[in-house]
């Protein structure tokens, strides 16, 4: 694109970032996607960040199972507006909440780490699934099946009752 004095649009940004989110992710394949993602928001940008950037960044993050540079992107994100969440960023954060207690709780041999690892990734999940209706109720965001399978699945890998019985209800 250099070559033929092309800039990039918001179609190879969003190319890039999805493709940097197909595994295998490499140790370097998040700092790249972050710095992509980040380039976005300069004042000399020509392509502003989008929720479809957005979405695809928190893929990065999510593949790479780093949750500081996930929250880190989902701080950022509009409360209404052109950036504001959707389903499939509530989704993403949803599932990535779940791997990494998943993978985190695999490399831990005490059980009670393991508990309090996976209550505070349901606690991080309640959080999120009360703005998640917030946002439905005041009819910002629509729920989805895939949304609201996340949600099922991240309560089912906690260890009380309650949890599993909430995904029921």
């Amino acid at each position: 694109m250099k070559k033929r004095a092309q800039f990039p649009d918001s179609h190879t940004y969003v190319i890039l970032l999805r493709g940097l989110s197909e595994p295998p992710v490499a140790a370097d394949t998040l700092g790249k996607a972050l710095s992509i993602y980040h380039s976005l928001g300069a004042e000399n940008s020509r392509v502003k960040p989008t929720t479809i950037h957005t979405n695809a960044a928190l893929r990065v993050c999510a593949r790479a199972n780093d949750m500081d540079s996930l929250w880190g992107i989902a701080s950022k994100i509009p409360e209404k507006g052109s950036g504001a969440a959707d389903a499939y960023t509530y989704t993403t954060i949803l599932n990535a909440i779940r791997e990494h207690a998943l993978l985190e709780g695999g490399n831990r041999t005490d059980d009670s780490e393991v508990t309090a690892l996976r209550a505070t990734a349901i606690e991080q999940g309640r959080r999120i699934w009360g703005d998640i209706v917030g946002r439905w109720r005041s009819g910002d965001i629509a729920v989805n099946e895939e949304m609201v399978g996340a949600m099922g699945r991240l309560l089912l890998i906690g260890l009380q009752p309650r949890d599993w019985d909430d995904v029921l209800s």
